[in-house]
């Protein structure tokens, strides 16, 4: 082989390389996807709910709720974080966690009437797992912003925003799976209230809101809306990747770069 041909060859693998080196890094960056989601509807805002986080989950005090979300299917993606629509009144000292749980009930894919839960309790008995699947790392509830306070509809006047939860450690879903993903008041006292706020209406989402409360002497309680089709308002992200066909375009750089390395290599 002439020397000018080496060169040839040497140059065009060094590119190669390079671009090979660069698609592999390319490969490692993930992206953000909204996996699932119910935004605010200005045009409904009057009919919004709002629901009342005012103690340590799980709730011990009869009327006080301790953990609020919403239920969904999942998808082929790693959870990654959530938001949730949150607003206070006043300073809370206090930590914010959400957590991820496997569901149970009934998961309604036409109507969009569902009746989903983390777990059920009665008595003593508890069905479905409390134990979650995941965690996201603390939040100060001091973060949520202070609303001046409601008009007559009920709707906050300001100091209202999503609030993000981040996982530590993303969470690969099932497709197809049910799940309950809430926040939940934490650490050995809570003083103060966070207020989440959910829409009414038919058929906004697939999947349910629930909270957590205390009644009478039955240790907890999930309260859903399976039939007035109530829906927390949030933001569910997932991993993803930037380039969808990434493996695709690194096997035909190889062929591609084969394919120069032998025709450099005949002349």
């Amino acid at each position: 082989m002439e020397k000018s041909t080496k060169k040839k060859v040497a140059t065009t693998g060094a590119v190669l390389a390079t671009a090979a080196l660069v698609i592999c890094l390319l490969l490692s960056v993930r992206g953000t996807m909204v996996l699932d989601s119910l935004e605010i509807d200005n045009a409904r805002w009057s009919s919004n709910l709002r629901y009342t986080i005012n103690a340590v989950h799980p709730a011990p005090v009869d009327g006080n709720c301790s953990a609020f979300g919403q239920s969904f299917k999942g998808t082929d993606n790693k959870l990654i974080a959530v938001e949730f629509l949150l607003g206070c009144r006043e300073n809370n000292p206090g930590k914010l966690v959400a957590r991820l749980y496997s569901a149970v009930g009934n998961y309604d894919n036409v109507n969009g009437i569902s009746n989903l839960a983390p777990y059920y309790t009665t008595g003593s008995l508890i069905i479905g797992d409390v134990t979650p699947l995941a965690s996201s790392e603390e939040v100060d509830s001091s973060i949520v912003p202070i609303s001046a306070g409601y008009d007559i509809w009920g709707v906050p006047i300001g100091g209202y925003r999503f609030v993000r939860f981040q996982f530590a450690q993303p969470y690969q879903l099932s497709s197809g799976e049910c799940y309950c993903i809430d926040i939940e008041a934490t650490g050995e006292s809570w003083d103060g209230s966070i207020t989440a706020f959910a829409e009414w209406g038919p058929w906004l989402n697939k999947g349910n809101l629930f909270c957590y409360g205390k009644v009478g002497d039955i240790f907890g309680w999930w309260g859903n809306y399976p039939y007035n089709n109530y829906d927390a308002i949030f933001r569910l992200y997932g991993e993803t990747s930037k380039i969808p066909y990434d493996w695709i375009l690194l096997v035909v750089l190889i062929v591609v770069a084969s394919i120069a390395a032998i025709w450099y290599r005949r002349k």
